[in-house]
Formats: C-alpha cells, sequence, structure tokens
C-alpha cells in the first residue's frame, strides 16, 4: 500500500511542473508527449477515487464515464507539527487535484481531490454545462 503511495508521490512532484506552466509554441513534441503521459499515469492511481466519488455523486453502482482529464493540479504546505507523524494532517504537501470527467450522457463533472487526510478524496464537486 505504502509503494502506491510513493510512486503517487513521486508522479504528482514531477507533474506539478508540468502542468502548472502553460505550454509554449516552441514545446517539443517529446515534452508533450511526456506531459500525456503523466497524465495518463497520474489519472490511473486516481481512477479508484474518481470512481468512489462519481458513485457518491449520482448514487450508482456502477458510473460509467467516457472521458476524464487533469484540469488543475495545486498544492501547499501544511503546518508543521514534530510530535506528529508526517502526513498532510501533521505537516507535509498537500496536494489539490482538479478532474474533469464527462459521464457517459454527456454530464460533466469537476472533481477536487486532495490528499489533506491522509489519502485521496474529493472535497468538492460542481456540475459543469
Amino acid at each position: 500500500m505504502w509503494q502506491k503511495w510513493l510512486w503517487f508521490a513521486a508522479i504528482t512532484c514531477l507533474a506539478i511542473p508540468l502542468f502548472s506552466q502553460q505550454a509554449t509554441a516552441s514545446a517539443s513534441q517529446a515534452d508533450t508527449h511526456k506531459e500525456a503521459l503523466m497524465e495518463e499515469a497520474l489519472l490511473q492511481l486516481l481512477h479508484e477515487d474518481i470512481y468512489k466519488s462519481l458513485q457518491t455523486i449520482f448514487r450508482v453502482t456502477i458510473p460509467q464515464f467516457n472521458h476524464e482529464r487533469i484540469a488543475r493540479i495545486d498544492s501547499y504546505v501544511t503546518g508543521l507539527k514534530p510530535h506528529r507523524p508526517v502526513d498532510a494532517i501533521g505537516g507535509a504537501r498537500v496536494y489539490e487535484i482538479d478532474v474533469e470527467v464527462t459521464m457517459s450522457n454527456g454530464q460533466r463533472v469537476l472533481l477536487t481531490l486532495n490528499n489533506e487526510s491522509g489519502s485521496y478524496g474529493m472535497v468538492k464537486h460542481r456540475l459543469l454545462r
């Protein structure tokens, strides 16, 4: 279990600069390919959390969706408390990720996920038009 989060943290740390900078016209094709692979890897790791969030929002057993993409990644550091273990509560970097999901019926949802409680979960959602 800890290996999954270690990989997730590594991918997220590498993905933040890729997603936070605007693409320039001179960006090479290799960089674009890397960014697409990073997004796919991050979405694959978040798939279970996205799935559970959609189950909660739409109250269905098996949510069906066609497309998902990372809309935004942000991070911040929580207050450091030396007597607690290093997690988002005890003082660590918290990642907040907005994922846009298109349902099979065409409905779009923006999910905001973060790891403030130690594992990723939905903080809020918004239905898009």
